[in-house]
């Protein structure tokens, strides 16, 4: 889960077990409204860009087309 956040920008992430890390990082985010603004706006892009129905039924179709081609 945590390349999706950073690959999207998405986030903040935090080791497992680190709960004084969550914490400071969950204060950071109170704080900073416009930064948690930005962060969630970077994983609706993420999400709508690779994994709404559009993207993904293009994906879709790109795979058909590479394992069976159009024959003219």
């Amino acid at each position: 889960a945590s390349g999706f956040i950073e690959r999207a920008g998405a986030g903040v992430v935090v080791a497992p077990e680190r709960p004084q890390e969550l914490a400071a990082a969950l204060v950071s985010l109170s704080r900073d409204r416009d930064g948690a603004e930005a962060l969630g706006r970077a994983g609706r892009r993420f999400v709508e860009a690779g994994y709404a129905r559009p993207a993904a039924a293009e994906r879709w179709l790109e795979l058909l087309r590479r394992v069976a081609p159009e024959e003219g």
